[in-house]
């Protein structure tokens, strides 16, 4: 697996020093990655808004980069984001965007090392959680600990594997776009399901059943989507 890292700052002669310096490290590291240098805010766009989104993208601690950060976390959890600074003005506003790092004075070449590799290894880690922020809480949850999203209105029911749920107020269509099309997938307009803790899938009653003993149905308009992201990952199908 390779880690694609993203740099961007509008000073070029340190965005090179500072991309050579990361592949070196990750190199050395015995990391395969693509480190790329992003001088516009098009390109920058580019490279955060399309799937498959870069692996890990610094940001100036600037007012531009902390509102690019917290732009960028309303259709993008996946991406790690450090940010680089040279004070800790902005260093709260800039935790909103849920960075893994707010490194002040960046050129210390073995702190930005150590921040590197931390960030190339909780990428490589595959960690996958779903976050959601409102104006009372930051709701985390692990992929893995999710079953399936079910909407009522505006509200959308987390329902876990322990057979709890949490609450968050949101459309659907919303939280599919937060999330990986590889795990979660539509089955129902109204269900948005783990493919990852699905058991088995009863194809006459279209049926799916979770590991955990959960249960959703999936519409015959949706169906087809289902079992071909299913592919290769559902344990059986019942007829």
């Amino acid at each position: 697996m390779e880690i694609s890292v993203c740099i961007y700052n509008v000073n070029n002669d340190e965005v090179e020093l500072l991309q050579r310096f990361v592949a070196a490290v990750l190199f050395h590291a015995d990391y395969r990655a693509k480190v790329l240098s992003c001088s516009t805010e098009a390109a920058l766009r580019k490279v955060t808004t399309k799937y498959p989104y870069v692996d890990l993208l610094f940001l100036p601690a600037t007012s531009f980069g902390i509102g690019f950060g917290e732009e960028l976390r309303k259709t993008n959890r996946t991406t790690t984001i450090v940010f680089l600074a040279d004070d800790d003005e902005n260093v709260y506003r800039a935790f909103r965007s849920l960075p893994i790092a707010y490194l002040i004075n960046p050129k210390e070449k073995q702190r930005l090392s150590g921040i590197v590799l931390r960030a190339a290894s909780w990428v490589m880690s595959g960690k996958k959680i779903f976050c959601h922020e409102s104006r009372t809480q930051i709701l985390q949850l692990e992929y893995k600990d999710i079953d399936y999203f079910e909407s009522e209105y505006r509200i959308v029911y987390i329902h876990r594997t322990d057979g709890t749920y949490e609450t968050i107020t949101a459309k659907l269509d919303e939280v599919e776009a937060m999330l990986p099309a590889n795990i979660f997938c539509r089955c129902h307009k109204s269900y948005l399901v783990n493919l990852e803790n699905i058991a088995s899938v009863n194809k006459s009653e279209k049926t799916v059943l979770f590991r955990s003993g959960a249960k959703v149905f999936s519409s015959k308009a949706q169906y087809p989507s289902l079992i071909a992201a299913l592919k290769g990952d559902v344990i059986c199908e019942t007829v």
